[in-house]
């Protein structure tokens, strides 16, 4: 059995002042691979399906298709527009709007009061070219009221009346308007009432009487 000596592990002087002027190497590091490093790695990119482009393109084409469509058809109508003639007011005759005339208030119909009977004054004309024919109906006109004096009698221009007429004035009352007609429509044959101012209150034209013709035969 060999005995190993504990100096012959301890190194000698020599030895390691030759280690000490050696210099010291560089330790050079073994390239790391590649694949080691810890970055994500891109993954490949999948194809899309070839009926999304064809559905997109498709799309594009009628988007297109439909703003030139609008794009034309407004092109179009603003050319009609200016192309329409204006019509214009030349020539035609313009009338100003009439404005509303106001329309007058009717003054109030002054009120006559009536005269008594006594003071009417009535003018009589024969009419119908017989003689007496005026002062007979004076005397039936006496006989209702009225003053002799304010009764006159006389003859008419024309002698060929058909009918009697009467002319009130609006000084006569409504009750010797009515006496006055029931008179006369009971002596003659045809009787016309009217009325107007007069310069009498009564003026009555005499024509044909109901017994005329029996008194002259």
């Amino acid at each position: 059995m060999t005995i190993v000596s504990p100096c012959a592990f301890i190194p000698s002087k020599s030895s390691m002042q030759n280690q000490a002027q050696q210099p010291m190497q560089p330790q050079q590091s073994s390239p790391v691979p590649q694949g080691d490093i810890g970055f994500a790695q891109p993954r490949p990119q999948k194809q899309g399906s070839p009926w999304l482009w064809v559905v997109g393109i498709v799309i594009a084409l009628l988007i297109v298709v439909v703003g030139g469509w609008l794009l034309f058809s407004n092109f179009n109508s603003q050319q009609e527009t200016e192309a329409s003639p204006k019509p214009t007011t030349a020539g035609l005759n313009t009338y100003a709007t009439p404005k509303p005339t106001a329309t007058p208030t009717p003054s109030p119909t002054p009120v006559v009061e009536s005269v008594e009977m006594i003071d009417l004054k009535v003018l009589i004309l024969n009419g119908t070219g017989k003689p007496g024919e005026a002062s007979l109906l004076k005397s039936e006109i006496v006989e209702l009221g009225f003053d002799t004096e304010n009764v006159e009698a006389a003859n008419a221009d024309d002698q060929d009346e058909t009918e009697t007429t009467v002319t009130f004035g609006p000084s006569v009352g409504t009750d010797v308007r009515a006496e006055v007609e029931d008179l006369l429509e009971g002596m003659y044959e045809e009787v016309n009432v009217e009325s107007s101012d007069l310069d009498v209150d009564i003026k009555i034209l005499t024509g044909p009487r109901v017994d005329a013709e029996t008194e002259s035969e």
